[in-house]
């Protein structure tokens, strides 16, 4: 097969590399692809038997005080009143003072933002690594045997074989959980940890455990509102830098109303807001986002023009990683304004703690597979396979790391904080914000207010009362900016229905992300069998578009299916595969298939990212 064709990416604001290397290692790895190379640190240290190198971005910032023996190193956003949000120097140097001052204790307490902490203390030969409360900065662990790496990204980690369980858990839920990732050995850091690395070894503690108030004692709903609204303009405050353009991600919700009622409030020049929005004119947020600017007075973008799938779907592998799968608006349009970004610029979105209640939820499981999406291994499709992996193994394993997922979680008597528990700790932290880090803060400095550490306490302190549907939250913003409100929600979201169209009319090039490279996938699913799954899910997607009635379409479909089902079957047996005597039909939907193509497409083994 020829080599995949490469697509660039800036990936300049998300790159963070380091590298501790014990006796007899040597660490070695591309930035762009992973590959054996030359490694030019940013930082270079020893600590008696351990040297520790880190590669850093312009979104990172290093503090080094060779008096104290401690250098720090900031990755990402620290959020302080008095201090600059790009100014990350500043941050950089007030965390070294307190842990200087106060220790590793009080420094996470103090901590707050979207960030990656590393700290390295010559004095007492340690290494420590700090993530957020959340997680929002991701970070990927490789433990070789004399070489750790921790990495932004998995292309820039050695290469590593697929891991199967990994693999098959992302194209299940279209992101992964519990730390697992789609390489072999590698695991995402656990949010709100300490990793201290050491001759000893690596020793990792919680400094902040996430806990849902089962109280039933309703506080003065006044005096509730009030706080809220308090907290919500002083994490926007906190936010805003001193210069420099303010873009909003602003759609036709609540959340990002209260976003942009705060910075109208804090901020005098309006020329510096520009609000966008993923989306066509006629699609009910942007319209409504579009009114929402107008009346606000600040200019309003549109980034919703479809483009070409091919080219979506390998950005969605170079940029998702097998973590997180994104909607193609959102990966075209933000391409759209990249080049309006600079380093000055900051980027408020309204990600927020809460979401809808859970009238109807059972139990546990319905809350897994309804509201965080996290489906029951038993819908792995039949044909999966890998090495001594068949598909009734894979879903083994499966269903037993779901059952240790499961009994590690708190005993919550009521559904409902449960479901608030859940969404922070997995949907949150595993899809929410990997979206962003992965996506948005490739281009631009991401500020995330209603993720404020304050707002994060008040939010788990809430009894369950206030919490369910986001009660407390609906009632407190229209009261803050009764004008914002007063323009309806809107009523229907983003459409992708016409790039998902394009399986049908672009299939030849569709293919050629089959047929022109090999892929780490392949030993998980057959290039047959995925150019199977191609096939007849852009015949339905054709099929759908046709003005024929309904038994007439599904003859159609069937004929064609049966068709292409002994097609594969020659096609598997004339490679020397083993066939099984009945092969499911991969009956999948296309925002499946597109999943699958991207992750075959950063598996792939040849060609460069």
């Amino acid at each position: 097969m020829t080599t995949k064709s490469s697509l660039h990416i800036n990936r300049s604001g998300g790159q963070f590399l380091m590298t501790i290397t014990k006796p007899g290692g040597e660490a070695s790895g591309s930035l762009d692809a992973g590959k054996a190379g030359e490694f030019a640190p940013d930082f270079l240290q020893s600590l008696g038997d351990l040297s520790v190198s880190a590669r850093l971005s312009p979104r990172s910032a290093l503090y080094e005080d060779p008096n104290s023996q401690v250098c720090l190193i900031v990755h990402g956003e620290l959020c302080h009143d008095g201090t600059d949000i790009l100014d990350r120097k500043k941050q950089a140097r007030n965390a070294h003072a307190c842990y200087l001052q106060d220790g590793l204790d009080s420094l996470t307490q103090w901590l707050n933002g979207s960030f990656l902490v590393c700290v390295v203390d010559q004095q007492h030969s340690v290494i420590h690594l700090v993530t957020d409360r959340l997680g929002s900065k991701k970070a990927f662990l490789l433990e070789q045997e004399r070489v750790v790496y921790i990495a932004s990204s998995m292309h820039l980690l050695p290469d590593r074989p697929i891991d199967p369980v990994g693999a098959t858990t992302y194209l299940n839920n279209a992101f992964n959980f519990s730390g697992r990732t789609v390489l072999d050995g590698v695991r995402s850091l656990e949010r709100a940890s300490v990793h201290s690395f050491s001759t000893q070894g690596h020793e990792r503690r919680v400094y902040w455990h996430l806990s849902m108030s089962e109280s039933s004692l309703m506080p003065p709903i006044e005096q509730a509102r009030k706080e809220l609204a308090e907290l919500t303009r002083a994490a926007v405050r906190k936010r805003i830098p001193a210069s420099g353009r303010i873009f909003i991600s602003l759609s036709g919700g609540i959340d990002s109303r209260a976003i942009l009622g705060c910075l109208l409030e804090a901020v005098t020049e309006r020329d510096r807001i520009i609000a966008f929005s993923y989306g066509e004119a006629n699609d009910g947020d942007v319209a409504t986002a579009a009114r929402l600017a107008e009346y606000a007075g600040i200019e309003h973008r549109m980034t919703g023009s479809c483009g070409d799938l091919c080219t979506t779907i390998r950005r969605n592998g170079n940029l998702g990683e097998g973590m997180v799968d994104f909607y193609t608006h959102g990966i075209d349009g933000l391409f759209q304004i990249e080049n309006d970004f600079s380093e000055n610029d900051v980027l408020f979105v309204g990600d927020t703690l809460a979401q809808g209640g859970c009238d109807g939820f059972l139990d546990l499981d319905e809350v897994l597979v309804r509201s965080m999406e996290i489906q029951s291994p038993a819908v792995v499709p039949g044909y999966y396979s890998f090495g001594d992996y068949d598909c009734e193994t894979l879903r083994k394993r499966m269903e037993a790391e779901l059952l240790e997922f499961k009994e590690s979680l708190p005993d919550y008597k009521d559904i409902q904080d449960v479901h608030d528990y859940l969404f922070i700790d997995q949907r949150t932290s595993n899809m929410l914000l990997p979206w962003r880090e992965f996506h948005a803060a490739r281009f631009v400095t991401v500020a995330n207010p209603l993720l404020d550490n304050a707002f994060l306490d008040f939010y788990c302190d809430l009894p369950t009362a206030l919490r369910v549907d986001k009660s407390l939250h609906r009632e407190t913003i229209p009261l803050m900016f009764p004008e914002l409100c007063a323009i309806p929600i809107a009523k229907g979201g983003v459409n992708n229905r016409p790039i998902h169209h394009q399986l049908s009319t672009r299939r030849k090039a569709l293919t050629s992300l089959i047929d022109d490279f090999d892929s780490r996938l392949d030993t998980l699913l057959p290039p047959e069998l995925l150019g199977f799954a191609l096939h007849d899910t852009a015949q339905n997607t054709a099929l759908g578009n046709w003005p024929l009635p309904r038994p007439v379409r599904s003859i159609i479909r069937r004929l064609g299916r049966r068709f292409l089902k002994q097609r594969l079957m020659h096609n598997l047996t004339s490679h020397q595969r083993t066939a099984k005597p009945y092969l499911p039909l991969p009956a999948l939907g296309a925002k499946q298939v597109e999943r699958i193509l991207a992750l075959r497409y950063f598996l792939a083994e040849t060609g460069t990212q």
